[in-house]
């Protein structure tokens, strides 16, 4: 049988395999198109964090995206007995518009967060670690920081290079400062590593900035 196609048709499927190829030179070769898509699938399509109860105890791994409150609340909601998260295998956050508010959830729910010796924790996952009452490592575990970037006359800018008392250091700052009763560990956290590096926190400095209240030795 034979298929007759129309113009409008033939147009439309010419279009859609030129953006398709497009697309898929511009995600394999530009760093920027694969941030934008990151962005974009894990925070309005697909779930990115995952969660599993165990007990008292809820298991959080993947990265945070403005969809992982609404996950954590409803597990929350479901599952009163929950006392502490334990934070597995956490990247980074893709929105900290969504990420700092559930770490303020967190602390008004009175919950606790803890690394297992295996635990992997960087970036916004650092942050959100922050939000428990009681903050316990195991010694093993992995608990990154580093800077990001700003706009500075229209351009990307390290965030240590931000004059201090420019508005976009205050989200972030303010955040610290309501987790740990001062914003010295922000500070500390933008000269640690650049935006597109990572520091792993030393034994000493995570007690020195108070961001675990118990280290525990195995």
């Amino acid at each position: 049988m034979k298929i007759l196609i129309g113009l409008k048709t033939k147009i439309f499927i010419g279009i859609l395999v030129l953006f398709i190829g497009t697309f898929s030179i511009a995600y394999r070769y530009n760093r920027t198109v694969q941030i934008i898509t990151l962005v974009l699938v894990h925070n309005y399509i697909y779930p990115s964090t995952k969660f599993r109860v165990d007990g008292d105890k809820l298991y959080m791994t993947g990265l945070i995206s403005s969809l992982t409150p609404g996950q954590l609340k409803k597990l929350i909601d479901e599952n009163p007995e929950i006392k502490t998260i334990v934070l597995e295998h956490i990247d980074g956050s893709l929105d900290d518009a969504s990420n700092f508010p559930m770490g303020k959830y967190v602390r008004e729910k009175g919950l606790n967060t803890y690394l297992n010796s295996d635990s992997e924790v960087s970036s916004g996952g650092t942050d959100f670690f922050l939000s428990g009452v009681n903050r316990t490592i195991e010694e093993g575990a992995y608990l990154g920081v580093h800077s990001w970037e700003g706009m500075g006359d229209g351009d990307p800018i390290e965030a240590k290079d931000i004059p201090k008392e420019d508005p976009q250091h205050r989200a972030n700052a303010e955040y610290i400062n309501y987790m740990l009763g001062s914003e010295d560990f922000y500070w500390y956290t933008i000269y640690a590593a650049p935006a597109d590096g990572m520091h792993q926190m030393t034994k000493d400095e995570i007690l020195k900035y108070k961001v675990a209240t118990k280290i525990i030795k195995n």
